[in-house]
């Protein structure tokens, strides 16, 4: 009897999903306006979009005149479109995928995975990247990379940087900004940028054992010291 019940329930459920829909589609092309609460219901807002709604929140559906249109069955999709300006988004089981385009350019996303196809077609630019493992793409100037970090090759366009290098990160890395370029050594314990050097142990040492020198010093040095030698200036001015 349980079975049978909820067998029913469910019959019952999918019959009011149903005739929402057939209540959609006749609506529609009259573009009347109705309202039966939960199971449909189709008005317009302050926007001047009209709104169908089915079975809930389950689906939804939204259009303006030429420049707007929604379509959404939650929680499996929902699409949004814009012809006016050539613009469209889809959200597939959010935030587990997603996909964008305007005019046409195309950009997707699917976990970690992320890709990007650019509307230019002299350079043929796009990417291709599984977030942080694999890197592949070309440049708006026609430059080809690949990359499968911490292992090695070449980045373009990423994290600020006109290009990366690297193999077996962090043992060696190479990065280029405009004209600058910056070679690093174990990351980040040594790196240089033109003429400028970096290294961070050298730096600690230098760092600790002259605050170690001055305790020193400073603890060797009594009153009598500080009294009969003379200061620094007047030493000099005395010899020359």
């Amino acid at each position: 009897m349980r079975y049978r019940r909820a067998q029913m329930k469910w019959y019952f459920q999918s019959g009011i999903l149903l005739c929402a829909l057939l209540l959609a589609g006749c609506a529609t092309p009259g573009g009347r306006t109705f309202d039966f609460g939960f199971a449909a219901a189709r008005l317009p807002d302050i926007r001047g979009e009209t709104h169908f709604t089915a079975a809930g929140p389950f689906y939804e559906s939204a259009e303006r005149k030429h420049d707007f249109r929604y379509l959404g069955v939650r929680p499996l999709f929902s699409r949004v479109s814009s012809p006016a300006d050539a613009r469209w988004s889809l959200d597939v089981l959010w935030p587990l995928a997603a996909a964008r385009g305007w005019n046409d350019d195309f950009v997707w996303r699917f976990l970690l995975a992320y890709g990007m196809r650019y509307g230019d077609e002299q350079s043929e630019r796009y990417r291709t990247w599984l977030l942080p493992v694999w890197f592949q793409g070309r440049t708006a100037a026609g430059e080809d990379y690949f990359a499968v970090f911490p292992l090695g090759g070449k980045i373009c366009e990423f994290l600020g940087r006109d290009r990366i290098s690297f193999v077996l990160f962090p043992l060696y890395a190479r990065s280029v900004i405009n004209e600058v370029r910056t070679t690093s050594i174990l990351w980040p314990v040594g790196s240089r940028a033109g003429r400028c050097r970096r290294r961070l142990i050298v730096m600690i040492r230098r760092r600790v054992l002259g605050a170690a020198m001055a305790v020193v010093m400073t603890a060797g040095c009594g009153d009598d010291d500080d009294v009969s030698r003379p200061p620094a200036d007047t030493a000099r001015s005395e010899v020359s």
